[in-house]
């Protein structure tokens, strides 16, 4: 190889305790190759054999290769391994080592060794290329030995017409009738003599050949392997062909698929494996670390003709059966391994019960070495070695699986160690990684001994629980339980009271109090499941369902599981979970469209629409215990029967072991909305007819009074408005005192005497919360339940004084949402970053008590649903995924590792574009305004021609990729891709084509047909929605891409603007957060309008650097989130231009202001102001925040 190599100084700790006679790729199973790391030896030591050859002898493959060093390029030796399957290697010996002097003597290279056997000496003839380490000397060796495995003597250079070959890289083949040639690069092909010992003739010289060549013949055709010349950077090598090895030579391109480096490789060799399939080997380098981190990929290669194929990558393939089969399905079972980090000494730790582990992570050219070692339980280190983590293609997949070891407990860790893989070539030319980083996510752990739990497909499992004195939610799950392992194992469950595989029983003393927690625990090959009450044994049982691969969205979103044979878990796993908040659940809203139509003329038929029965919410109650959550709001429009009045829907609640609670328009557990028409006397008027409302409530106390009610206490109006009879504050105030009284007699009436033991709840929602502000009186057993302000920004944070109260304190969030200024009913297109940083603020804040979340019709928010039930749960993991990773994971777990990566950044940009601007806000219309006719006519969005040109394409960028990912879906989950990706996804992008396509019709810029056919393929989505692919019309009424009939889902109706688009911007420069150069801040995760603002903390500058040409003055527009302040009244920053400090600006907003409207609409708070600018070239602008969470997203610095 051309190379001039940067000598490069390290040691490599490689402590080895344990000697073992089996190899880790020897499982139970199969034996696999498993391509791209390290190999091991019968010593547990890496297989140190690069740019190798491998000879067939004597019923054994021997692999030669280059015996590299970690600290030097110099000659070490060449090593002999031997093997009798091809993937458990015994290191024979170094069979040539450095010399004393001559061409493999000391601070000299050898390299590309391959050895065949003489036909007419017998003798075993070895060549190799030998240089000095500037590669100024390049010689081809020679060496010899009887024994295949002996000592090779070295016998000096091949020459050919008198003089030395002075070529590098060489090859050799030995064709079926014994002759035995020389490859070398650039071209030449010689023949050996004989004896193998001299050169004959060359006999080709073929034109544009590179590098490391290597040749096989099938079939009368001969084929030449060879590499571009990137030193030790890999590249897309190719290949020629010849019928006669004299040529003439034919080019014919490359074998790989184009971009993808050889699969990150480079050719050495290609061996002819027993039934006539060629393998190429090829290198994986790793400079300076060779020994230890270069790795290998060999693969079979497909021929055809003159056509020369590797189609795809094999992580790991079955070198018995030629296919390839995922070394990660034999694991007993992963964990999550989250580390991105490039911080020199972090490391992450996972302790293990097994024998040995893979450690699957992302690789790409900012990748460096990790250092990658196993303790045991004494804390000894018994293996150690340097992983490469810097790889372009692919750059997904395992990278280190370490060595077998006794099956024991161990500590496995991962330490960033600030070092590269990287060098330059005699050109100056640089290659390798640009940084340290190292990015893990999945940790699979193998093995398993007598005391692990295991079930076979087919077998019966026994669970012992006593029926008898358990709650109908532990009878659900076993239920629920039983479904699952026939669906993944088509394995029976019997319960029994007596000994089972799985023991369920209650302890809440172990669990020390916790409520609703869970341990899991494999102890003598049985499963112990331990619930801290009967919520908790529940929930752990569903657990194990979680660990076979049951999704909870298995019903919900025809997430059917795969079928497995056989399921482990290993002796001594252990989980333990509790609940993060203790009541935890979802509201189903503004059904009118969706869910009513659904249930009520589709799965559950009645005579006429309205009624969600008892059918449908025992689906609900299953989703929301596979969520692990315990409480429901019902749907309480006026278009659907209460579901008190709906016989059946208490008894499956209490199946399911959930709360029934209301919102803040229905308290007692009454749907005033539905019910107070047909069954109230008089107004809904607590001054003028409070004795007919309080038989109204007093009726449902007594009728619900012995189940699990969580009661919404105070009033409202009939709906969504505020109570009648109480016009100022005052008044509202002392009326909902009286009120609190009277509903809280009725409760120690019919509840509980001790009205402090029975849960309740107030939630100053809209207006309300002005009445609480103005000194309302709330016991304080109540807990309080803040809102936001149905765009996703919370209200109201406790105060210290709220946060002590016995009650404590719940929220009420949206993901969906009907009222001005606009809707957003339609698609699930919620940001996931917005509600994590809000949720997370309101657990630091005290909000623990209880959350609910605004789903609309659940579907299709199902993912922010998940998200939201998963922080409610357990926020400290959610918080160690962040934003990216939790929605990786559940891509991954519905479509599998492959399809879920490559679907996580086209769903978090699907997420981003509708930050920037909702679905349903694309008319630029408003719902609910005075003066309606105006603001429901659809007008242009307020973008220039480029920002509607840019925003289409990245739309049409991810609609695009969508689509080529859902031909790659097998059939049986096209319906929940569809559910959960495309239709969300392409029907946001048709939307926005339907109304900017519009937008440049009204200006001339296109036709009006692109809209209009947007329109169309918005009603196509749909109809395809509701009629599925595989379940027959399940979901037939749940999608309606019209909810309310709003003008902005209607057809753009044609008309002509005389008012021309907004200019663009002449911006000076753009700034997000994250891109300041001093400041003290907080990363917010996947939220703003480039996934990059920053929480800022009070009285903490943040720094930008800008440069520009003389002027007077510049226009600064900062873009805040439009958050809500934490404390207080205001949101105020100062803002400084080269220390000229502007004065005190407060974008905090009031109530339903004009602004606020603006606000949610965009998700921006903007404050402009125009600041002097002197006349130097460089600047610095210094944002100053005074409040305590401020979100920056972005400031733009335009020209005035």
């Amino acid at each position: 190889m051309d190379k001039n190599f940067k000598q490069i100084a390290c040691v490599l700790l490689c402590l080895w305790i344990f000697s073992f006679s089996s190899s880790i790729l020897a499982q139970e199973q199969t034996s696999l190759i498993v391509n791209g790391i390290p190999w091991y030896d019968q010593n547990h030591q890496p297989v140190n054999a690069h740019g190798a050859g491998i000879i067939r002898d004597n019923g054994k493959y021997w692999l030669f290769g280059e015996y590299k060093s970690d600290t030097s390029n110099a000659f070490p030796g060449f090593g002999c391994y031997s093997s009798e399957d091809l993937v458990n290697w015994h290191f024979e010996r170094v069979v040539l080592p450095v010399q004393k002097d001559g061409i493999l003597g000391p601070n000299r290279v050898g390299e590309r060794v391959k050895v065949m056997r003489c036909p007419k000496t017998g003798m075993y003839v070895m060549l190799m290329h030998a240089d000095d380490l500037k590669y100024m000397d390049p010689h081809i060796g020679i060496a010899t030995c009887k024994t295949i495995n002996g000592d090779y003597q070295l016998r000096g250079t091949l020459q050919y017409k008198g003089q030395p070959i002075k070529r590098w890289d060489m090859g050799v083949f030995q064709d079926e009738d014994g002759k035995g040639y020389l490859l070398t690069h650039h071209g030449p092909i010689y023949r050996l003599s004989d004896d193998y010992l001299s050169v004959d003739t060359m006999i080709a010289n073929v034109k544009g050949m590179g590098e490391s060549p290597a040749m096989f013949k099938k079939n009368g055709m001969y084929y030449l392997l060879t590499s571009n010349l990137t030193s030790w950077e890999r590249n897309d090598n190719y290949y020629f062909t010849a019928t006669n090895i004299a040529g003439p030579w034919k080019k014919q391109g490359v074998f790989c698929p184009e971009g993808t480096l050889t699969w990150n490789s480079q050719s050495t060799f290609v061996l002819m494996l027993p039934d006539g399939t060629p393998m190429y080997m090829g290198d994986r380098w790793s400079y300076p670390h060779q020994a230890s981190a270069a790795t290998y990929v060999w693969m079979p290669l497909q021929v055809a003709g003159e056509k020369l194929s590797i189609p795809s990558y094999w992580q790991s393939w079955n070198v018995q059966m030629m296919k390839s089969e995922d070394i990660l399905n034999q694991a007993t079972y992963k964990k999550p391994f989250l580390l991105n980090s490039n911080q020199t000494g972090k490391s992450i730790r996972l302790d293990f019960v097994g024998t040995h582990v893979a450690v699957v992570g992302r690789t790409n050219a900012h990748s460096g070495y990790a250092l990658v070692s196993v303790l045991n339980h004494k804390k000894d280190t018994v293996y150690s070695s340097l992983i490469d983590f810097y790889s372009k293609v692919p750059q997904e997949g395992v990278r280190v699986i370490t060595p077998q070891l006794p099956y024991d407990h161990y500590t496995l860790e991962v330490k960033v160690t600030g070092e590269r893989s990287n060098w330059s070539d005699k050109r100056k030319n640089l290659y390798g990684s640009d940084d340290y980083f190292i990015n893990t996510n999945m940790v699979y752990v193998f093995g398993k001994k007598a005391g692990d739990f295991r079930i076979q497909a087919g077998e019966e499992i026994n669970i012992q629980c006593d029926t008898s004195t358990v709650e109908p939610v532990v009878k659900s799950a076993i239920r629920m339980f039983a479904e699952d392992c026939k669906d993944v194992l088509e394995s029976s469950v019997v319960v029994t009271p007596k000994t089972g595989d799985i023991l369920l029983h209650i302890d809440s003393k172990l669990l020390k109090g916790k409520k609703e927690a869970f341990k899991i625990a494999v102890k003598d090959g049985k499963i112990i499941v331990t619930g801290s009450d009967n919520h908790g044994l529940a929930y752990g049982l569903l657990e194990i369902s979680r660990l076979l691969g049951v999704s909870p969205w298995k019903w919900w979103a025809d997430a059917m599981p795969k079928k497995k044979s056989s399921f482990t878990l290993m002796d001594g796993y252990a989980d333990e979970q509790s609940p993060s908040v203790e009541y935890r659940g979802i509201f189903i809203n503004d059904e009118d469209w969706g869910m009513m139509q659904w249930s009520s003329l589709n799965y559950e038929p009645w005579y006429k629409p309205g009624r969600i029965g008892p059918k449908t919410n025992s689906r609900i109650f299953e989703l929301l215990l596979r969520l692990r959550a315990n409480t429901f709001w019902p749907a309480m429009h006026e278009c659907t029967v209460p579901f008190f009045l709906t016989n059946g829907n208490r008894e499956v609640a209490a199946q399911y072991g959930i709360y029934i609670g209301s919102s803040h328009c229905e308290p007692m557990a009454c749907n005033a909305n539905g019910e107070w028409r047909s069954r109230g006397i008089g107004e809904y008027d607590y001054v003028h007819n409070d004795s007919n409302v309080y038989r109204f409530w007093e009726n449902r106390v007594k009728d619900v009074a012995h189940q699990p009610i969580l009661y919404t206490i105070g009033m409202r109006g009939v709906h969504d408005g505020a109570m009648n009879g109480a016009k100022t504050l005052d008044e509202q105030r002392q009326v909902l005192e009286r009120v609190f009284k009277d509903q809280r007699q009725l409760l120690a009436q019919y509840v509980n005497s001790d009205v402090t033991k029975i849960p309740q709840v107030f939630i100053p929602y809209k207006e309300v919360l002005d009445v609480y502000h103005s000194g309302l009186k709330v016991p304080d057993d109540v807990c309080l339940m803040w809102c936001d302000d149905n765009y996703g920004y919370i209200r109201h944070m406790p105060t210290q004084e709220e946060r002590s109260r016995k009650g404590g304190n719940g929220i009420y969030y949206h993901v969906s949402y009907w009222g001005r200024p606009h809707d957003y009913l339609w698609l699930g297109t919620f940001s996931s970053a917005l509600m994590f940083q809000q949720m997370s603020s309101a657990y630091e804040n005290g909000i623990r008590k209880m959350w609910i979340l605004n789903v609309g019709d659940l579907k299709p928010a199902e993912y922010q649903t998940e998200m939201f039930l998963d922080m409610a749960w357990n926020l400290d993991h959610v918080r160690k995924q962040g934003v990216k990773g939790h929605l990786t994971d559940f891509l991954c777990r519905e479509f599998g590792d492959k399809i879920g990566k490559e679907l996580s950044p086209i769903m978090r940009e699907s997420y981003r574009l509708a930050f920037i601007r909702k679905p349903e806000f694309m008319g630029n219309t408003r719902e609910e305004e005075y003066h309606t006719n105006y603001y429901r006519i659809v007008r242009d969005m307020p973008w220039s021609l480029l920002e509607i040109m840019n925003r289409l394409a990245e739309y049409e960028a991810i609609e695009n990729s969508v689509e080529e990912i859902f031909r790659k879906i097998p059939n049986d989950q096209k319906d929940t891709y569809f559910q959960l990706v495309k239709y969300p996804v392409q029907a946001a992008a048709e939307m926005n084509k339907k109304m900017l396509f519009a937008q440049q019709a009204r200006h001339g810029l296109c036709s009006w047909e692109k809209s209009d056919a947007a329109f169309d393929s918005i009603s196509a989505l749909t109809r395809r929605y509701n009629t599925g692919f595989c379940n027959q019309g399940k979901w037939h009424r749940m999608m309606d891409f019209q909810p309310r009939r709003l003008p902005v889902f209607e057809p753009v109706e044609r008309s002509s603007s005389k008012e021309a688009l907004c200019k663009e911007p002449q911006y000076i420069a753009c700034f997000s957060g994250a891109d300041c150069k001093q400041g003290s801040f907080e990363s917010c995760e996947g939220l703003g309008y480039e996934e990059k603002a920053i929480m800022t903390k009070k009285g903490k500058k943040v720094i930008y650097d800008f440069e520009c040409d003389a002027m007077d003055s510049v226009v600064v527009e900062v873009r805040m989130i439009p958050t809500h302040p934490l404390s207080g009244t205001q949101l105020r920053f100062q803002v400084s231009l080269d220390k000229q400090t502007t004065h005190v600006i407060d974008y905090a907003t009031q109530g339903r202001s004009e602004e606020w409207k603006e606000n949610v609409l965009s998700n921006h708070a903007i404050r402009r102001m125009v600041l002097p600018i002197g006349k130097k070239k460089k600047h610095q602008l210094t944002f100053l925040p005074l409040d305590e969470g401020e979100i920056l997203d972005q400031i733009y610095i335009l020209k005035n």
